[in-house]
């Protein structure tokens, strides 16, 4: 026994060695054997989404981290040069990709809060209000936008950005083409008798650039 303490006293470096390899040991074993895959957890109708959640066949949703190629930025490239098609589900409005249906713009949302600004008391009906609108990828909301309804909500337009004022001191108002914001609007907007979101600001005096 006097032996072994003392093989141990002379060499503590093997002996921190010979420890650490078998706790690895141990936890490849016993633990990393019976770790659970959450799509396993899940269920065989379990699949991961763009927002690295697990979404079960009863339609609940497991918080994961998974990387995807489903994000924001892919959003932002079929809003630009993708095919949109508007649906109802439930009787709420819904604007589908036709090449991806998982990417969806919603406009279900009923937090509507009156709204007024220069530009929108151009429109004959000055009752304005804003909503937030949902770009969805599988259910899950990636990203959300504030879009105006104008003239007793014959208008559904892209709140403009307030870029300063003009040389009288009025503010000006701005929508940039290459703003997600635009590039939905040109989209889902409506724009009653202007014919496109271009006519509506020159009606409104929101400068485009």
């Amino acid at each position: 026994m006097d032996s072994a303490f003392g093989f141990v006293e002379s060499h503590p470096v093997l002996m921190t060695a010979v420890i650490a390899g078998m706790g690895y040991l141990i936890k490849r074993i016993f633990f990393e054997k019976n770790a659970v895959n959450p799509t396993t957890m899940a269920g065989r109708d379990a699949n991961i989404t763009a927002g690295g959640h697990v979404v079960i066949g009863n339609g609940n949703k497991i918080a994961t981290k998974v990387e995807s190629a489903n994000t924001l930025t892919k959003f932002e490239m079929l809003v630009g040069t993708g095919k949109w098609k508007k649906e109802f589900i439930n009787n709420e409005e819904f604007w589908v990709c036709e090449s991806d249906s998982l990417f969806q713009i919603d406009l279900s949302s009923d937090a509507r809060e009156e709204f007024g600004e220069p530009w929108t008391d151009r429109f004959p009906d000055k009752k304005a209000s804003k909503q937030p609108i949902y770009l969805k990828i599988n259910g899950i909301v990636i990203k959300e936008l504030t879009f105006i309804f104008c003239d007793g909500a014959r208008f559904l337009l892209p709140m403009p950005e307030i870029q300063g004022l003009d040389e009288a001191g009025k503010q000006i108002f701005q929508w940039r083409k290459d703003s997600l914001e635009f590039k939905v609007g040109k989209i889902i907007g409506r724009y009653w008798n202007r014919g496109s979101i271009e006519e509506v600001a020159k009606f409104s005096g929101i400068v485009v650039i």
